[in-house]
């Protein structure tokens, strides 16, 4: 009886091959998929992607930095005049500032991923500015070379969102492309005629 159902009973072998890879695909892949993503997340919300960026050079030679906070930066300059870069009108350029309607931030610790910019730093401001539903930590530093360097980084709640959407996108991706490179057909090997 059992050996007729063996004869009778058929699996394709298309099903056999798929099996191994299925079990992969959700065993290791997923998971992987999920860990990766919410670690680039992790990641982010910590600031290790974020990065000094060098601002243009002001009309004259930088001495200090006279007053910053999120939308603006303001430098005394050696002949005794400010200028300020506007970050909402940054194709402005730096434009001479009246510093008595400019008002400072008081300072605050460096974010613990900030680091420093490259070079050697002669001025330096820290702070952070609370906003509705995140914070910003903003640094600027003026090196001895008289280039001046802006590290942002910004934290929130919105991060709560996307970490559940970088879990599933990480694990679709996972499974898709594990499921596509493990049913690639095989090479067949190529038989010479004698």
């Amino acid at each position: 009886m059992r050996s007729s159902l063996n004869r009778g009973l058929q699996i394709p072998s298309d099903i056999r091959e798929i099996r191994p890879s299925t079990c992969f695909s959700v065993i290791v892949a997923m998971p992987l998929g999920i860990a990766v993503a919410v670690a680039a997340i992790w990641l982010a919300d910590q600031g290790y992607f974020a990065r000094w960026r060098e601002l243009p050079p002001p009309p004259s030679s930088v001495t200090a930095i006279h007053a910053a906070d999120p939308y603006a930066l303001c430098v005394d300059t050696a002949p005794g005049a400010v200028y300020c870069w506007y970050h909402y009108r940054a194709q402005a350029g730096w434009m001479a500032a009246t510093p008595e309607v400019f008002v400072e931030l008081p300072p605050s610790t460096p974010f613990p991923r900030e680091g420093n910019p490259p070079g050697t730093v002669r001025h330096r401001v820290d702070f952070s500015y609370p906003l509705q539903e995140n914070v910003q930590y903003i640094s600027y530093s003026i090196l001895t070379d008289g280039t001046i360097w802006e590290w942002r980084h910004s934290r929130g709640m919105g991060i709560l969102f996307a970490y559940p959407v970088a879990a599933l996108c990480g694990g679709l991706v996972a499974l898709i492309a594990s499921l596509v490179i493990l049913r690639r057909p095989k090479p067949t090997a190529k038989t010479n005629a004698a």
